[in-house]
């Protein structure tokens, strides 16, 4: 069924019942492909701005003259990277570095960073190795060079956000910036509240081990770091696809029969 929203699952004897706007489906085998950006996350302190503050979460952003000229706040990584360096042709631009990444150029010895990762094979290493835990902790911002927008004082540097009041924002180590526009590159969370099957940890994350949920005859698609670090790219997502394949069939082989029927 293609363009239908899936509003529901939960299991139901030996099987998972999948309800939509249309229809209730049976099945005994559920894939979750969503994907790992599904809801964009606004901190509670933005709550604490001032009504004539803008407010603008980076997935809504889309150029600097949606911001009302004066001083903007932006978050880090690498969407907020970017922005700040566009909007600082415009505007008075601070940035909140959330965490301290390494930067990586767009292009190294006259490739793209992409092509020499890929050639590396730094986008196959496995989620559980030592290069996988490094990266996960560490993921780089490619391209855009905080420290030199910094040196070249187009933009500010201040440490992570951690309260609000009014048209003022204070840093986690007692900074002040005054603001009239706030862009929250603050990133995205799982939602995955129609998903009643018992899979999600406390923080509604789901339990899985490659793809293969903690509840027989659950399956998740396109997670971050499901496998790999490509496990989130379109680059890489196929050959996720490939192994948890093998491993619905085993299900089959099991005795979890993947099929639908009409409820």
């Amino acid at each position: 069924m293609l363009n239908t929203r899936v509003t529901g699952v939960r299991r139901v004897g030996g099987a998972f019942e999948v309800r939509t706007a249309r229809e209730v489906r049976r099945a005994r085998a559920v894939v979750v492909a969503t994907g790992p950006f599904q809801v964009s996350f606004i901190p509670s302190l933005a709550q604490d701005l001032a009504a004539e503050v803008v407010q603008v979460h980076s997935s809504a952003y889309q150029q600097p003259a949606q911001l009302l000229p004066g001083r903007v706040v932006v978050g880090s990584g690498k969407s907020g990277a970017q922005i700040a360096a566009e909007v600082a042709r415009t505007h008075e631009v601070t940035l909140a570095l959330g965490r301290r990444q390494p930067h990586l150029p767009q292009r190294l010895l006259g490739r793209d960073i992409f092509d020499l990762l890929s050639l590396l094979g730094l986008f196959e290493v496995r989620a559980e190795s030592w290069v996988g835990r490094f990266f996960r902790r560490r993921d780089p911002v490619i391209g855009t060079d905080l420290r030199h927008l910094a040196r070249s004082g187009r933009v500010q540097l201040m440490a992570r956000v951690t309260g609000a009041e009014g048209r003022t924002v204070r840093s986690m180590d007692g900074q002040l910036a005054e603001v009239d526009a706030v862009v929250w590159a603050t990133g995205f969370r799982p939602d995955y509240r129609w998903l009643d099957v018992g899979v999600l940890d406390a923080q509604g994350r789901p339990r899985h081990a490659g793809g293969v949920g903690t509840v027989p005859g659950v399956y998740f698609l396109g997670l971050s770091w499901q496998r790999s670090r490509a496990s989130a790219l379109l680059g890489g997502v196929g050959r996720d696809a490939q192994a948890l394949g093998t491993q619905v069939i085993h299900g089959l082989a099991r005795g979890e029969l993947l099929g639908l029927e009409q409820a």
